[in-house]
């Protein structure tokens, strides 16, 4: 009998330290969990910043709440001043310059990606769900959709007083 407690209390001890462990491990996580705000403020920061967009448009990535939003800042490629095709015919006057054309932009650490935004398209005149795939120190790739149909393009870091 008295082999078989001391075995117990063996037992015991080893349970009891990796409770310890099983509690400071899922601790980290939790607190990983809870305050993403480091990692999400680098990804962030990552992607802010100038894009020349294949339109010719130079638009400006800005954090907007716990979102980043873009506007455009430069319409020195792209041919005209206002929004000659967006379906409402009121706005048609309205300038481009400043015009905010993409909202809602959310990092997602699960997927790597940047998700659940929309982008204007003035050239077009029509709105399309818009996610980031991939930001590197010069370009990102964004993926543009509307119902079924997409498409990835190529933003271009620049800076707002690029002319060629």
């Amino acid at each position: 009998m008295h082999q078989s407690i001391k075995k117990y209390a063996a037992m015991n001890e080893v349970g009891i330290i990796f409770m310890v462990l099983l509690v400071i491990v899922l601790a980290t996580i939790n607190s990983q969990a809870a305050n993403p705000t480091k990692q999400e403020s680098s990804q962030s920061a990552d992607i802010l910043g100038f894009y020349l967009i294949p339109n010719g448009l130079i638009i400006e990535l800005y954090a907007d709440g716990n979102t980043v939003s873009g506007r455009i800042s430069n319409i020195d490629h792209y041919g005209e001043s206002k929004d000659v095709n967006n379906p409402d015919k009121e706005q048609r006057d309205q300038l481009l310059v400043g015009m905010r054309i993409v909202s809602g932009l959310k990092y997602s650490s699960k997927t790597n990606e940047w998700s659940g935004g929309q982008m204007y398209a003035p050239d077009k005149g029509m709105t399309v769900d818009l996610k980031i795939l991939s930001v590197h120190s010069d370009y990102l790739i964004a993926e543009g959709s509307k119902y079924l149909f997409s498409k990835k393009l190529r933003w271009e870091k620049t800076a707002i007083s690029e002319k060629e």
